[in-house]
């Protein structure tokens, strides 16, 4: 037989021998450090454990390295890290779709002659949503994100106002919508996030007033800059996969309607969202 052929066959006798020797030597270190065996090479659907140990309360399981040199490493560089249970890495890029509904609320204020009043009204409508974002998970519980979304809402209010036989209607409605915000998250689970987001907005909105007789006073179409904060979770369904449930209450800077009359807008909306994160091996 071939030297070469000779070799291999060696190695291979000696492979499973030179395995149970580790085993053994492991179980004696075990042994002697008050550890219990209770199994060896103990085989399941997922795979083979080589020791099962029990230190008090605690279950052990080991894997065992063999080396009878230093040639090719020593034993421990060969054994793989073990991952945490269950954990789940958050760290990539995602893109993803939302829809919901939301609240638009107007806040007018009018002054005149030393004299000022404020009316609040309010209106629903449903929204649509395109989001991207980024993570970073810096450890086992926390991460941190940057995102940005287009909207397209559809909210709209109607506020009518009277007095002295004269009256007034001012409507307001939304257009596209764009935010770019942070986030920062805790893992209650290795699969479950809940965070809380933070960062700048811009709306575009449409009022227009009517005065009783149905002519129109005023007519406006702006886009204004605000912030928006607000919690929400995070749900890891598959490989890649997450849904998201959000609330979010954003505030807008106020605008001149006519001399003395202003209108500052806000939002809460609520969306549910499914995200897909790239390269999630």
């Amino acid at each position: 037989m071939a030297p070469k052929a000779l070799t291999g066959l060696i190695e291979r006798i000696r492979g499973p021998r030179a395995g149970l020797e580790g085993e053994d030597l492991a179980c004696r270190h075990l042994a002697a450090q008050g550890y219990a065996i209770l199994a060896r090479n103990f085989r399941c659907r997922s795979g083979e454990v080589d020791v099962i140990a029990r230190d008090g309360a605690v279950t052990v399981f080991v894997e065992v390295k063999h080396r009878r040199g230093s040639a090719h490493g020593a034993g421990h560089e060969s054994a793989e890290e073990p991952a945490a249970a269950g954990r789940r890495d958050w760290t990539g890029v995602y893109g993803g779709v939302a829809g919901g509904a939301g609240l638009l609320v107007n806040r007018l204020s009018a002054t005149a002659g030393g004299a000022s009043a404020s009316l609040d009204n309010g209106g629903q409508g449903l929204l649509g949503s395109v989001f991207v974002g980024g993570d970073y998970q810096f450890n086992d519980q926390f991460l941190v994100g940057v995102m940005g979304d287009l909207t397209w809402p559809g909210l709209q209010s109607v506020l009518t106002a009277g007095g002295g036989g004269a009256s007034a209607t001012v409507t307001s409605h939304t257009n596209m919508n764009w935010t770019l915000a942070g986030r920062i998250g805790w893992l209650a689970t290795p699969s479950t996030l809940l965070y809380a987001l933070g960062g700048y907005t811009n709306q575009g909105f449409t009022t227009t007033g009517y005065a009783g007789n149905g002519s129109t006073i005023f007519s406006s179409e702006d886009r204004l800059s605000g912030f928006t904060v607000g919690p929400g979770f995070e749900v890891m369904i598959a490989k890649g996969w997450s849904t998201r449930l959000e609330y979010r209450y954003s505030q807008f800077e106020t605008r001149t309607l006519l001399s003395g009359v202003t209108l500052q807008p806000s939002t809460h909306t609520v969306r549910a969202g499914l995200a897909y994160r790239f390269g999630v091996n």
